[in-house]
């Protein structure tokens, strides 16, 4: 009976430990995402595109749209490996799925502006729109990824106890 109660405890340790690296990983990706978009100004560049779009006197042209070049690299590599896992993060899990999808609606967006407008040019107005549109929500997926980020590191702090809320989760 001790040796199962100790195999018990072992496992329980385990999951809890792996869980733990999960968020650890979880959030060193969103960090590095969250960095990224700050260092190259993605919000204050959608803002000029939108001032320089605001300002024209004609139909926007094919190049008249805001493109980030596109990362041919899975940049949600993490997040990939490891979807099946995330509801072992228990109360962190939803702002963690929410934020890597809408970072990732932001990325299908701003590939489909360039897209659809070099197929079929948009109108002033909708361009615009368009813009201000990935605009807005890419600045309240920053601020949830924020939250994410912090609910994480609050999850990586956790301690392993038998019967504490986390290990009951796992």
């Amino acid at each position: 009976m001790l040796g199962g109660l100790v195999n018990a405890a072992v496992g329980r340790y385990a999951v809890f430990k792996e869980t733990q690296a999960l968020a650890a990983s979880l959030r060193a990706e969103l960090e590095s995402m969250l960095a990224l978009v700050k260092r190259r100004d993605h919000l204050e560049n959608l803002q000029r595109t939108i001032t320089y779009l605001t300002s024209l006197t004609r139909q926007p042209g094919p190049d008249d749209f805001y493109d980030t070049g596109g990362d041919s690299q899975n940049a949600y590599a993490v997040f990939d490996a490891n979807c099946g896992k995330v509801g072992l993060l228990g109360d962190a899990a939803a702002s963690v799925v929410s934020a890597y999808m809408r970072l990732k609606a932001v990325d299908g967006d701003l590939v489909f502006i360039r897209e659809r407008h070099r197929r079929q040019p948009y109108n002033l107005e909708k361009i615009v729109s368009v813009h201000q549109d990935v605009r807005t929500f890419l600045s309240d997926t920053i601020a949830r990824a924020d939250t994410a980020v912090t609910n994480l590191r609050e999850f990586e702090s956790r301690r392993f106890g038998w019967c504490s809320k986390t290990s009951l989760q796992l």
